[in-house]
Formats: C-alpha cells, structure tokens, sequence
C-alpha cells in the first residue's frame, strides 16, 4: 500500500495510490494520461476525478494549527516522520518568554526615567517656592523701608514748601518789577537815541538850505563882479554905473561870507545825501523804539498783575491784623496795622503809574513820549541799581530765598519722595504677585509631573498591545509558511514517485 497525502485550501487530503492508478486505468487511461491525472490532483486539481467519478478514492481532513502535518522542502524530500517532530508549542514558548522579558525591561527602564522626572519636577516646584517666599519677603521689608523713608522725607519737602511759600512769592514779584524797571529802561535809551538822530536830521536839513543858499550867494557875487567889469569896460566908463556895481558887490560879497562861504551843487548834493542818511537813521530808531515799548508793555502788563496780586495779599493781612487789633487792642498791633496800610498806599500809588504809562507804549516816538527821556533813563538806572530801592528789593528776595534752598531744593524732595513711596509700594506689591506666579508655576510643574506618569502609563499600555499583536502577526506568517512549504513538500513527493 503507497499512501500519498497533501495539503490544499486548508484541508488534508490522502489517497491509495496502487488503487487510484488501477482505477484509471479501468476507466481506459494509458500510463502517460494516469500520471498526468495524479500530477493535477498533487497540485489541488480535482477535475480529471470528477469528470471519471473517481473523488471517492480521496480522503480529506481539516488541518488543525497545533498538528500542522508532514512537509518537504524544495527536492530534498524529507521524511515525513522528521517533519513531525517539530514542536511549534516549544517555539512559540521561547518567543513568548523573550517578548514577555523584553517588555518587562522596557517596562522597569521607563518606570525609572518617569520616578527621575517627576522628582525633578517636584524638586523644581518646591526650590520655586521657597525662593519666591524669600523675594516676597526682602520685597516688603525693603518696600516699608521705603515708604517710610519717602513719607518722611515728603513731610520735611512740606515743611519747606510753606517755609519758601512767603519768600518765593516776593522774589517772584521782585524780578517781574527788576524786568519792567530794565524793559523802561531800555526803552528810554532808544528814545534818547531817537531824539538825537531827529536832531541830526533836522540840523542836516538846515545844512541842506544853508548849502543852497551859499551857492545862490556865489552865483550873485559872480554876477556883481561880471557887471562891475562891464561898468568899468564901457567908453567912456560911467562912473555913476561903476560905483553902483562896486557898491553891490560888496554887499553881495558880504552876504556870501555871512553865510560862510560859496558853495558848489556838489557840495548841495553831499548835504542832501547827509540827510537821507539821517532820516534813514531817524526810521532805524523809531523802529527800535516801537519793539522796545512792546515788549515793555508786555513786562507793564505783568508788573500791573504782579502788583494787583501784592495789593489783595496786602488786604488780606491788613484784614487779618485789623481783626487781631479789634480781638487784642496794643501799640504794636496798631504799628503793624499802619505800616501794613501804608505798604497797600505804596503798591496802590505805583500800580496808578504803571496804568498810566500804557498810552506812552502805544505811542512811544510821540513828542510827549520822548520829551523827558533822558530824566527817565537815570531813574530808571537808580531803581535797578545795587542801591535803588528794586534792586535791593530783588536782592533781599534772593538773599531770603538762598537761606531756604540750601536746606534743600522742594521740588527734587518732593518728586524723590512721592517716587520713593511709590517704588517701595510696588516693590511690595511685585513681591507678592511674584510669590503667587511662582506657586501657580509650581502648581504646573506637579500637573506636568502627574501628567507625564499618566502618558508614561498609557504608553506602557500600548507599547504591550502592539507587542501582543506583532507577537500575534509572527506566529499567523511562520504558519503560513509552514502550510506553504508542506504543500510544496507533498507536490514534490507526487511528482517524484
């Protein structure tokens, strides 16, 4: 009995091959037609059979993974008993074991890497408290420091404001009445310069007729001595007409030396040229003279405010000592309030003067503007000087204003003070915000920590579900090739017997 068996579609099928051969050849098939009808059925080809009605003589069984059945490779023709006595169970158990140790590794070094990174983390978010607990604290020391430091010195920058409220006012009242008293008197030299170049003028207009009249009295003296001469030419000479020719250029002679001489038209024209340069220098000072009076003005019409501003401050304090002498009646309250009335009369009486110079402004080339010019530009230079009465009002001013300022300047104090207080309570302030950055900071540094384990978790689980599947994927391809080596293996053994 020769049994032949191979695989195909899943399935084991065997056959006698004496009695399938006598089969064939009872249907009337020769030798050659036998063995091609057993080589298509060696390679899963059923057909001959079915058309002779012989698939009775084959005998299929399911193939089972466990029991995968003989096989040959290639023409080596293996026995089938040696295919057999491979063990798929014992494979598949060292494949499992070795995946199963892999994991485990894998499993431990990434439980290492994760326990170091959350201990980094928790590390991280506890040194960002601590330090920002220490900022926050130096911050608010430092930012009391401060305020207390700005506020005293805010006090004391006070104390000098109200000690400098007094005397900064009269200096500034001092130096408004120093710009007009110098505006006047610049002005009042402009006039006088004015004054002479009109001067000027007119004498090089008078010096313009004089020329002229000069040389009126050449040509007539020129005339008198041509007569003279025809006079004395005439035959026979008339000496009645000589003597009357004689007598008049005497007179003619004596006039033209009462003017000062003859004169030429050129010597006309240098007179005339004189005078235009005189009226040019006439129309120059009056130019200078009416910007000099606007800006004087302008310097009268603070001098007047500033004067306004001293006369209800005066009133003030006369209402206040006057009150005070009714409350408590005594001579020096009585002095006080008299010098303080006389001090209102005095500002009042030149704050009349000032209004009263405003016309002169407006109109400051007039006749009446310039008349006195010169008397006003020595007063002028008497007030402002070290002795007149504003320059020592100016001087006493700063003399008072010097005494406060060296203690320090008001308004830096008052700036670094404000600024100090202010820093030391955002100092405070970014302290505390920076403290609570920092444990929110913390706060995600430990979600990130917890974060991390849960993704290291996950991807633990996945790792050992693409693990189990390409375990799974191996085992299905090595059985496949199993399958398709016995089936070649069963071919082979066919064609070879």
């Amino acid at each position: 009995m020769s049994e032949v068996t191979f695989n195909f579609g899943g399935y084991a099928y065997s056959y006698d091959s004496s009695l399938l051969r006598g089969a064939l050849r009872d249907k009337g098939l020769d030798a050659a037609a036998i063995d091609a009808a057993l080589t298509e059925t060696g390679r899963g080809d059923f057909s001959t059979l079915e058309s002779l009605g012989l698939t009775a003589y084959l005998r299929r069984t399911e193939l089972s993974l466990a029991d995968p059945g003989p096989f040959s490779v290639g023409s080596l023709s293996l026995a089938l008993e040696h295919v057999n006595a491979f063990n798929f169970v014992e494979v598949m158990t060292v494949l499992h074991e070795a995946a199963k140790e892999l994991r485990q590794a894998n499993r431990e070094m990434r439980h290492a890497e994760r326990d170091a990174a959350m201990s980094e983390s928790l590390l991280a978010a506890g040194k960002i408290r601590s330090a920002a607990l220490v900022n926050m604290i130096f911050g608010v020391v430092s930012g009391a420091t401060n305020i207390v430091m700005g506020v005293a010195s805010a006090a004391s920058a006070g104390k000098q404001a109200v000690a400098m409220k007094g005397p900064g006012a009269e200096l500034k009242a001092a130096n408004i009445e120093m710009k007009q008293v110098k505006a006047d008197a610049r002005l009042a030299e402009s006039q006088v310069r004015l004054q002479h170049a009109r001067t000027e003028a007119a004498a090089k207009t008078d010096a313009v007729a004089k020329t002229d009249a000069q040389v009126k009295a050449t040509r007539n003296v020129e005339t008198a001595r041509q007569r003279l001469d025809a006079a004395r030419a005439a035959s026979p000479p008339d000496q009645a007409e000589i003597q009357a020719a004689a007598t008049d250029l005497e007179a003619k002679q004596a006039r033209l030396t009462e003017l000062g001489g003859p004169k030429t038209e050129a010597d006309v024209e240098a007179a005339k040229l004189a005078e235009t340069e005189a009226g040019a220098k006439v129309a120059e000072a009056e130019t200078e003279v009416k910007g000099l009076a606007a800006k004087a003005e302008k310097a009268n019409a603070r001098q007047i405010e500033s004067l306004e501003k001293e006369i209800t401050a005066k009133e003030a304090e006369i209402a206040g000592l006057e009150k005070a002498a009714a409350g408590s009646p005594s001579p020096e309250a009585e002095a006080k309030l008299q010098a303080a009335r006389n001090e209102r009369a005095d500002l009042q009486q030149r704050l009349d003067a000032r209004r009263a110079q405003v016309e002169m402004y407006r109109n400051p080339a007039s006749d009446a503007a310039l008349a006195g010019a010169a008397g006003r530009l020595g007063e002028y230079n008497a007030l402002s000087g070290q002795s007149g009465p504003v320059g020592q009002r100016l001087a006493a001013a700063q003399e008072a204003m010097s005494e406060i300022s060296t203690r320090a300047q008001v308004e830096a104090a008052r700036v670094q003070s404000a600024n100090s207080a202010a820093g030391g309570l955002n100092q405070a302030l970014t302290g505390m915000g920076n403290l609570v950055a920092a444990d929110e900071q913390a706060e995600g540094s430990e979600l990130t920590a917890e974060a991390q384990k849960q993704q290291a978790m996950e991807n633990e689980s996945a790792d050992y579900q693409k693990a189990f599947n390409d375990m799974l994927q191996s085992v299905q391809n090595i059985l496949k090739e199993v399958l398709q080596a016995q089936n070649q293996a069963n071919a082979s053994i066919f064609r070879n017997m």
